[in-house]
Parts: C-alpha cells; structure tokens; sequence
C-alpha cells in the first residue's frame, strides 16, 4: 500500500503514537502508532491556464459544478414564480374574505396569519415534504376518502411557498384596500 501512495504523489507517512479512548471490539486498544499521510502538494508553474480554488468549483469542465449550478438555479426560478403566483392567487381571496373585521372568518384568519408569519417557509416546506402526504390523507379520512399521495420536494417547496407568503400578500392586499378612502368607493359606486 506504501508503494501505491508513492505512486498516486504522497509524501513518506508519519506514524504518530495515538491513545486510545475507547477500547472496545474494533477499536485501538492501548497505544498503537497511526500512519498519517500528507495529501500530495501541487505544483504550479507561472502563467498556467489551471483555475484554483472557487473558480475550478464553479467551472463548466470536468471538474467543476457550473452545469449543476446553473439547473439549481433554473428550479429555484421555476418554484419562485409558481410558489408566489399561488400566494398572490390565495392572499387576494383570503384578504377579500377577511375585509370585515368581526366574525369567525376573522378569527381563523388572525389564527393563519399569526402561525404562517412567525414560522420559518423553510420549516413549512421540510414538514409538508417530509409530512405532507400524510396530513392530506388525515384530512380526506373523515369524508371516507382514501389518497394514495405522494409529495415531491417541488411540490412541496411550490405549497410551502404558497401557504407561507399568501399570509402576507393577504395582509397586504387588505392593508391597501382598508386605506382606499370611502369617498373613492362611493364615487365608484356612483
């Protein structure tokens, strides 16, 4: 194996005396020696065409990830616009519903709003893809519904997206038409 590492450009290992912890099955036992071997330097000549460090990572060759960056970026634009084109669909209706500030469509708003606005998206998105599935099932249980569902991370990331945001596009909605002026309604009426 020394002779291997030879080859593949590592330096001489170094033993270094190493003390156990925890002797138990597998494990050192006692002192032993430890071969540490030291990851091979690279040699690099003036005025290579040889990228380093991040910009070999974000490279488009064979060693890089820009192919990879580039589709995550894709999908994170695809889940964005379908994720607030939902929120704005839901926070129009809700902030429709909940123009009256009295009643049971109120409180159940205050109660949405308040929970959805406080949690982190990222926590909604991880618990309906990790739980999605089985809080719809729970649901349509009592209707005599039986679903066989299952929650694919861009569904659940477009929904999280969706039921967080949609409480403030909500909040906001109803902000801009309770300062529309009366007299503007009126007039509109007229």
């Amino acid at each position: 194996q020394g002779d291997d590492r030879r080859l593949l450009g590592h330096q001489d290992p170094q033993e270094v005396p190493v003390r156990a912890h925890r002797a138990g099955r597998g494990g050192l036992r006692g002192q032993e020696r430890l071969r540490i071997y030291p990851l091979p330097r690279r040699r690099r000549e003036r005025g290579s065409d040889e990228e380093s460090g991040v910009l070999e990572l974000i490279s488009f060759g064979e060693k890089g990830y820009g192919w990879l960056l580039v589709q995550g970026a894709w999908v994170t634009l695809q889940l964005s616009f379908v994720g607030f084109a939902a929120a704005l669909v839901m926070g129009v209706l809700i902030a429709m519903a909940t123009l009256e500030r009295r009643g049971l469509r109120w409180m159940a708003w205050r109660i949405y709003a308040s929970i959805f606005m406080g949690v982190p998206s990222l926590l909604v998105i991880f618990l309906l893809f990790f739980g999605g599935a089985e809080i719809v099932r729970s649901l349509l249980a009592p209707f005599g519904i039986k679903a066989k569902l299952d929650m694919t991370p861009f569904t659940a990331g477009a929904v999280g997206l969706a039921i967080v945001y949609s409480a403030y596009m909500a909040e906001l909605v109803r902000g801009a038409i309770q300062n529309v002026p009366k007299g503007q309604f009126e007039s509109a009426a007229a």
